[in-house]
């Protein structure tokens, strides 16, 4: 019998906990893919949310590439059309925060087609990989917490650890604004989405005029 003892790599543990870090801190805050994942949740359901926040999670991992692999020539793409960019995201946040105060909720037994589930997962998508954050965010989080060796040497395990991270959050996200629809009286929710639109709307009025000023 062989005792020769096996050695394991544990490099990659601490490549999938820093991917982990960067996945979970681009995805928190309230932003137009956040609300547009509570609008969906609260309108079609658990599905719904989470196929919305897949997509944004599929963006992530592109940005992912970016900020781990290091891919100066695309960061510093992102950041000279920095200015051209704002105005869009200020539209897309409007536009979200429009429908977000208009929302419906229906019964919670209510189950959109397929097809509209796709929709939210491309339009999860399309919302995230086009603003210019989650990258920036993700750079920063690389030189704050000084983990760029470890992503670095694994950066396959750093990807699957921002899969983890992002997708973490969304599927706590997306659960506990299904318990909520299920639990709480449609006005209540009502309520509390026309608040996130006027709060959205309020954000992108705040992006165009730091904007105008700057």
């Amino acid at each position: 019998m062989d005792d020769t003892p096996v050695n394991v790599d544990l490099m990659p543990l601490p490549a999938i906990a820093a991917g982990a870090a960067l996945g979970l801190g681009a995805s928190i805050g309230f932003g137009p893919v956040n609300a547009l994942c509570l609008r969906r949740t609260l309108r079609d359901g658990w599905n719904a949310g989470l196929l919305t926040g897949l997509g944004a999670v599929l963006a992530d991992l592109i940005y992912g590439v970016v900020a781990v692999l290091g891919l100066s020539v695309f960061a510093t793409f992102i950041e000279s059309n920095a200015g051209m960019l704002r105005p869009l995201a200020a539209l897309v946040i409007a536009v979200v925060g429009y429908q977000l105060f208009h929302t419906r909720v229906p019964h919670a037994e209510h189950d959109p087609s397929p097809p509209r589930h796709l929709r939210g997962f491309i339009t999860g998508f399309l919302l995230t990989v086009s603003n210019p954050f989650p990258v920036l965010t993700m750079a920063a989080l690389l030189a704050t917490l000084g983990v760029s060796h470890y992503t670095a040497e694994a950066p396959l395990a750093a990807m699957m650890g921002i899969a983890l991270g992002a997708g973490f959050w969304w599927l706590s996200l997306t659960s506990l604004i299904a318990k909520l629809r299920t639990q709480a009286s449609p006005k209540t929710i009502t309520q509390w989405t026309r608040w996130a639109g006027v709060a959205l709307l309020g954000l992108a009025a705040w992006v165009l005029i730091r904007d105008l000023w700057s």
